[in-house]
Formats: structure tokens, C-alpha cells, sequence
């Protein structure tokens, strides 16, 4: 995994000729079939990613064979990036650079690359000009009307929401630097300010040191007078709903995150919603997206309709899990991309939908806006981005009324 969390530095700084492919057959991490493949099937500015994409497949032993042969290849800035360790051993006794056959190869390939980042982690961009635009600046849309009715969260009088915290890994021991992060933390500090909201950010946490904080946040007394809360984490990320640490320990979004703010562990936020925000990758795998097709289908169920009654007597009870609505900058076993200049695509386009619609648009029809708009990005290597939401007990609708004081009596 540290190789694909790595491929576009890799291809970035690794010179892809015939001799760095030739040793790659030669000690087993490709095929010459494989390589053939890649060249004929696809467009030239992918074929390096999709070596390194084969390479990673191999398994046990591959990044020592990796690094030694971009060290033999003269690809040190490459190899320093996977074992560092590895490569200051190679120069401390003079490596040798191995003359090796050489492939026939289209060395001319354009294999230019602007880099852009995974959480998981790699690089992005939508077009050519956003290379060297700078992020954009948050004006969130005021509110002047008001959203009444039972299917619609209760918001207090005043112009405060509540607590929001954003923990932002950024810097790691042996993992790439999530470079663009701190536009993210910039983007959501101003937008959730301007959404009536107290911010903290909190950054580089070990995994002690995020647990605990974890625990002291759902404690908060400010959640006892706030409406709402909001815990956004901003990290590398593993398959398997885990979140990777600045020592590079994991934690549980289930287990270690979100069950310290449920209805039995965090009772001042009982009955309140509450939005958490990842931006981290869930996997490793890269959306190279399908062809469009304009197609439209209905689907229908032959499941009958069922009602379920409590017993007699039963003691009238709230679910333990209530009122969560989380949102994932990527699907289950895939990759999310981040420009280390514009930060990440998720945060990004959340930033800009919400600056603009949640003066009337409610949460869900923002986070489904937030997808819609991630499907019309691509990234230089074609790559694809779908985000994703799920609802615990989220029943009602919620308005954030930007900027609005609301009145004492709703």
C-alpha cells in the first residue's frame, strides 16, 4: 500500500525508460506481456501509474526491490521516498549502479505530470488552468428566511450552532506530507465560522493523543447550548474505515470516533444533529471511471410492506445511534484525491456548495449537490472521485441559516 499511497511522487520523479522497466521483469515485480499491455491499451500519460499500480500487486519483499532498483537506475529522490533508511544504507557504501538491457521502449512517451494526491495517498485536477489557481475565498450566502414544521430540526434563538472541531494530519514519519491539507483546514475554519459555529483545529495528533482529544470533545459544555455539531478529520486513510495517525497508528471511525458522540456516550448532544466529515481514502483502488452512456433505469422491489408494533406496556426508548449524518470524501476501497495547491476535491467542492446553498438547502440536498459535483472531475491520469453519505436516526431536515440571528420565538 505505501507504493500506491506514493505513485505520483513516484511518477513524478522516476525516470520510466527501458532500463528501470527492464530490471522491473528481471526480478519478477512485471511481465514483458504486462508492460506491452499497458503501452497498447492506454494513453501514454497512464502507463507510468499503471506500472507502479502492477508493481504494488506483487506483494511480500517488492518495495526492497523496488528501492534498489530506482537507486541502480538513478531514481534516488523515487527510492528515498519509499525507505529512506534503505537508500542512506545503499550510499553509505557507494552503491553501484548495475548496467542493465534495455526494452523497447518509447522513451519519448510524454509521461509529464502535474502532481496531484490520494489520501491514501496521491495527487489531482479538474483542468489544465486550475494547476495555478489559487484557492478560492468563502462567502457564504446569508440567510433571511426561516424553515418551520416538525420534519425540521429546532435551531435556538441567537447566531451561534455549536462546536465544530477539524483534527488535520498532515505531516506523517514515513508517509507522504498531505500537501494541501491546509487550504482544506483554511476553507472549512471560514465556513463553518460564517455557519455560526466555534472552531477549533487541532493539528498533527498522535493516535493517544486523538482518542483523548476525542473524549474531551464529546464532553464539551458548549454542546449543552448548541444546536448542532461538527467533527471533521482530515488524514491518510485505509481500507476498512481507518484513519491513520500522525505516528501512523490507526483509529476506528465506528469504534474509536463516532460512538463517543452517540445518544449513550454524549448526552448533551441527545437529539441534536450531528455531522462528521471525512476526508481520508477507504481503499487503494483508483475510479478510472465507465464511458457515459445517457441511460436512465427504475427499479422496483417485490418486497411487501411490513409494520412493526412495540409490546404492551413497552418502555418508550431513543435508538443509542441518532441524529448522525456522515459524510466520506470517497466510497468503500477507493482512493480521493487532493491538489497540493487547491486541497482536497471533497472539501473543496463541500466548501463552495455550501457557501452557496445553505442559506435555503438543507443538509442532504447539499451533501447529494457535493456528489453530483465531484462527478464532473477528472484527474490528469483520468481519474474519478465518488463521494458518499450515511444517515443514523437523521429523520428531519437541517438548516444552518447562515448568518442569520435568529429571533427568541421560532
Amino acid at each position: 500500500m505505501l507504493i500506491t499511497w506514493n505513485i505520483p511522487f513516484l511518477v513524478k520523479h522516476t525516470n520510466i525508460n527501458g532500463a528501470f522497466l527492464s530490471r522491473l521483469v528481471e526480478e519478477g515485480l512485471t511481465t514483458h506481456e504486462a508492460i506491452e499491455h499497458h503501452k497498447s491499451e492506454n494513453k501514454s500519460s497512464k502507463f507510468p501509474y499503471l506500472v507502479f499500480q502492477e508493481v504494488d500487486k506483487e506483494g511480500k519483499h517488492v518495495i526492497e526491490k523496488l528501492v534498489d532498483i530506482l537507486m541502480e537506475t538513478g531514481n534516488i529522490e523515487a527510492a528515498s521516498v519509499l525507505s529512506p533508511t534503505r537508500v542512506k544504507q545503499h550510499k553509505n557504501r557507494g552503491y553501484a549502479k548495475k548496467e542493465v538491457p534495455l526494452l523497447t521502449v518509447n522513451d519519448n512517451a510524454d509521461l509529464s505530470i502535474e502532481e496531484f494526491c490520494t489520501d491514501g495517498c496521491v495527487s489531482s485536477k479538474k483542468s489544465s488552468e486550475e494547476r495555478d489557481d489559487p484557492p478560492f475565498s468563502i462567502q457564504v450566502v446569508p440567510a433571511t428566511k426561516l424553515f418551520k414544521g416538525e420534519n425540521i430540526y429546532h435551531i435556538s434563538a441567537g447566531s451561534v450552532r455549536g462546536q465544530a472541531l477539524i483534527i488535520n494530519n498532515e505531516s506523517f514519519q514515513e508517509l507522504s506530507s498531505r500537501r494541501g491539507s491546509k487550504v482544506d483546514v483554511a476553507n472549512l475554519s471560514s465556513l463553518f465560522t460564517q455557519l455560526g459555529f466555534q472552531v477549533n483545529v487541532k493539528e498533527d495528533l498522535k493516535r493517544s493523543e486523538t482518542l483523548n482529544l476525542l473524549i474531551n470533545f464529546s464532553e464539551n459544555k458548549g454542546h449543552e447550548s448548541g444546536d448542532m455539531m461538527i467533527l471533521v478529520v482530515l488524514s491518510h486513510g485505509q481500507e476498512g474505515g481507518k484513519i491513520i495517525t500522525h505516528d501512523e497508528k490507526s483509529v476506528d471511525i465506528n469504534h474509536d470516533i463516532l460512538r463517543h458522540f452517540n445518544n449513550e456516550n454524549c448526552p448533551s448532544l441527545r437529539g441534536k444533529p450531528k455531522l462528521f466529515i471525512f476526508q481520508a481514502c477507504k481503499g487503494d483502488e483508483w475510479d478510472m471511471g465507465v464511458q457515459s452512456r445517457g441511460l436512465s433505469c427504475k427499479t422496483e422491489t417485490d418486497a411487501k410492506p411490513f409494520d412493526i408494533e412495540s409490546p404492551p406496556g413497552s418502555p418508550l426508548k431513543d435508538p443509542t445511534w441518532e441524529d448522525m449524518v456522515i459524510s466520506y470524501a470517497t466510497i468503500p476501497g477507493y482512493v480521493s484525491w487532493r491538489s497540493p495547491i487547491r486541497g482536497s476535491w471533497f472539501i473543496e467542492t463541500l466548501s463552495a456548495v455550501f457557501m452557496k446553498q445553505s442559506h435555503d438547502t438543507n443538509l442532504r440536498d447539499m451533501l447529494d449537490l457535493v456528489c453530483l459535483e465531484l462527478k464532473q472531475r477528472e484527474s490528469t491520469q483520468g481519474g474519478k472521485q465518488s463521494s458518499m453519505y450515511e444517515v443514523r436516526g437523521f429523520h428531519k431536515k437541517l438548516f444552518f441559516y447562515p448568518l442569520l440571528k435568529l429571533p427568541e420565538r421560532l
